[in-house]
Order: C-alpha cells, then sequence, then structure tokens
C-alpha cells in the first residue's frame, strides 16, 4: 500500500513575505476561487502558488488588454480630431510656416531695406520716428494678411 503525498502548507505570514501581498489580500483571492481559502492561517503550498501564478498571469494579460483598448481609443480620437480639422500635420505646418517666412523676409526686405532709407533721408528724428511708426503699421497689416495661411 502506497501513503498519499502528506499536504505541504505554508504559514500565512511565510506567504505575505513571499508575494509581498498581505494576509487580507491572500483571503480575497482565495475568495475569488485563485486557491483554496486557509484553515487555521494555514495555505495548501502548491494550490496557492499555482494560483497566485494564474493571479498574476491574468494581471499581466489584463494590463495588455487595457493597454491595447486604450491605444485604440487614442488612434480614434485622433482619427476624429483630424477629421474635424482639430488636428495639422505637422508636414503641413512647416509647408505653411515655410511660405509665410518668405513673404515676410520679402515684406521685410521691400519696406526696410528699399523703402526707409530713402523715405527717411533728409528727415529729422521726430518725423523719422512718425515714417517709422507708419511703416511699422504697414508691416503688421501685411502680417495680418498672413493669417489666410492658416485657413
Amino acid at each position: 500500500m502506497t501513503e498519499e503525498p502528506k499536504l505541504q502548507l505554508i504559514h500565512a505570514d511565510a506567504l505575505e513575505k513571499l508575494t509581498g501581498l498581505t494576509d487580507r489580500r491572500h483571503r480575497q483571492l482565495a475568495k475569488l476561487g485563485h486557491f483554496p481559502a486557509p484553515k487555521n492561517a494555514q495555505y495548501q503550498l502548491a494550490a496557492t502558488l499555482r494560483g497566485m501564478f494564474a493571479y498574476y498571469r491574468g494581471m499581466n494579460e489584463n494590463d495588455i488588454k487595457q493597454a491595447k483598448l486604450t491605444e485604440e481609443h487614442r488612434k480614434l480620437k485622433i482619427a476624429n480630431d483630424y477629421k474635424e480639422r482639430k488636428l495639422i500635420l505637422v508636414d503641413a505646418v512647416k509647408s505653411c510656416v515655410s511660405r509665410v517666412l518668405a513673404r515676410v523676409d520679402q515684406i521685410l526686405e521691400q519696406k526696410l531695406s528699399n523703402e526707409y532709407p530713402s523715405a527717411v533721408a533728409g528727415l529729422d528724428v521726430p518725423q523719422s520716428r512718425i515714417y517709422g511708426k507708419r511703416l511699422g503699421d504697414q508691416i503688421r497689416t501685411e502680417f495680418q494678411g498672413l493669417k489666410e495661411e492658416w485657413k
């Protein structure tokens, strides 16, 4: 007649040290069916370890599922925002900024390098400042027209 193997047990304190969880959490996991409930603060070693591994694997799978759902949600939000014209592609912004800056460069060259020196030649300081103010206003008006690039 062969003897049945002796059921190995682990005390609640040792299980806490092993898993890093409290006995209260172990009892919750046992109640959820991950492993048998303890008797006299003793857990069945093999069944409890199998249950803990299954619990941790399940946590990992749930984390992966949650991350996947979060990523799918993010992609849908981006697609919807793009359709609603709440997003602009980086390349479109770069292209637009390049066109605007080229126009700004033309305006500054025309107004400051070509017009300003001849316009203020022979004027006194107060008259030069008045002309400069008007020129600044013209340049700002030109820049305001560039906002049409963003439509």
